[in-house]
């Protein structure tokens, strides 16, 4: 494991300062997969399904969706 959590944090903390900067481009609606064995990544588009309680929108704790 050694430096994958290090590698990791790293990825996790440019994507903060990039969102806080609006520099680049953030990894909205996409995911980063990293390979800590190979040492390669890649990138995959994400969609928001609907009627999701997590990524729909609908948040039953929330008050709007009393």
């Amino acid at each position: 494991m050694g430096a994958l959590p290090g590698v990791v944090g790293s990825m996790m903390a440019l994507e903060a300062i990039k969102l806080l900067t609006r520099a680049g481009a953030p990894l909205r609606g996409r995911m980063l997969i990293f390979d800590g064995l190979w040492g390669e990544s890649r990138v995959i588009s994400m969609r928001r399904r609907e009627g999701c309680a997590i990524c729909g929108g609908i948040h039953p704790a929330s008050p709007s969706a009393q």
